[in-house]
């Protein structure tokens, strides 16, 4: 489990959430993607403001620790 997930805990349950399988099967530049395609839509959504934005700061933080770890691996 993903333990600083924003909103809600309606993945709490499950033994694998959602992101966290997408990024164990995708390509590099497909978790990118996506991670850019969730930052942008956070940040347009106007419902709840604040945790909108924290919705969008959660898939920065998870782009800058992926960026991280492949700046590792390459070293």
């Amino acid at each position: 489990m993903i333990p600083d997930q924003v909103g809600g805990d309606h993945y709490a349950s499950l033994s694998i959430q959602p992101w966290e399988y997408f990024v164990a099967i995708s390509p590099i530049e497909e978790i990118r993607g996506a991670a850019k395609q969730n930052i942008l839509k956070y940040m347009r959504l106007k419902d709840d403001r604040i945790m909108d934005l924290k919705k969008a700061r959660w898939y920065l933080d998870e782009w800058i620790a992926l960026e991280e770890k492949q700046l590792k691996e390459i070293k």
